[in-house]
């Protein structure tokens, strides 16, 4: 039986745009299947690029990165990790949802300047009105040993990784105040769940007021 030529026609655009969106389908499924290792991938470009690439800067006289004194010295609260890249703001807030990239300081942990354990905490991987949140994505890579930095209210407060540990969402010893001046960070873990925290345990080692560096 001939088919008609409009038909045929017909039958041709079907399959055109058939074949189109296949094509739109396979891109997007392997977008959503690749996109939680982006941070990883462009982690690593940049260590290499690291490794490669010698940067010299002038010491100071406390050995604190650049960064962090330029947060000091505009007095801006943020956290750095240097060992994993993280350098971002810290937020209040009484719902992580709002936090996005930020880092979120819990309510009703402590602070920097009154001691004890001061908690903070970060989307491992989230997507949030579109937006990608993946500021402690390499906290698992965080170990003992690492420094850690907070400027909060001009002054410059380092602490010294102790331990890590992964623990249940349920367990909130972890933010039990402390004898001593602690900071804890700690994201979802492992990246497709987030019925356990990874957490990172740091005690401080010195402050310094921005003043007393220039």
């Amino acid at each position: 039986m001939r088919i008609p030529k409009t038909l045929r026609g017909k039958i041709t655009l079907l399959r055109k745009c058939n074949n189109g969106l296949s094509f739109f389908i396979l891109v997007f499924a392997l977008y959503l299947a690749l996109s939680p290792y982006v941070p990883e991938i462009s982690y690593a470009l940049a260590h290499r690029e690291d490794e490669e690439t010698t940067v010299l800067l002038s010491p100071t006289l406390y050995d604190v990165p650049p960064q962090v004194l330029e947060a000091a010295r505009n007095n801006t609260t943020m956290l750095f990790v240097p060992s994993i890249g993280v350098a971002q703001s810290i937020m209040e807030s009484n719902r992580i949802e709002e936090i996005h990239e930020k880092i979120w300081h819990r309510p009703y942990s402590s602070t920097p300047p009154a001691g004890s354990n001061t908690v903070f905490v970060a989307h491992r991987y989230a997507t949030i009105g579109g937006n990608r949140a993946s500021t402690f994505y390499h906290l698992p890579k965080v170990v003992e040993g690492d420094d850690v930095y907070v400027t909060w209210g001009g002054v410059i407060y380092r602490y010294r990784v102790s331990a890590t540990e992964t623990v249940l969402q349920t367990d909130t010893s972890i933010e039990e105040r402390t004898d001593g001046s602690e900071i804890t960070l700690y994201t979802c873990t492992p990246l497709w769940k987030a019925d356990k925290r990874f957490v990172v345990h740091g005690t401080l080692i010195t402050k310094i007021p921005y003043e007393d560096i220039i």
